[in-house]
């Protein structure tokens, strides 16, 4: 049997033209060595993978912060799959 562990990580965005830094959470599905992420509920590319738009300016031009660990509380799941 595989245990499925689930872990909230948070991630910085840094807008390079208007300056503004904002983070987001992804929930990270460990399965042994592989890695399934979601956003917002929906399955989704590793957080440095995609283009991000700035929410404030709309551009393009964001730098993808080193991810800043897991929250205080962090939110695990175990599963078991057969």
């Amino acid at each position: 049997m595989r245990e499925i562990e689930t872990i909230e990580e948070i991630w910085s965005y840094h807008c390079l033209r208007c300056l503004h830094i904002w983070q987001d959470a992804f929930q990270a599905h460990h399965c042994g060595e592989s890695v399934a992420w979601h956003h917002n509920g929906q399955a989704s590319m590793p957080p440095w993978s995609e283009a991000t738009n700035c929410p404030r300016c709309a551009a393009l031009q964001v730098k993808v912060l080193p991810r800043s660990g897991r929250p205080s509380v962090p939110r695990q799941e175990r599963t078991e799959r057969p």
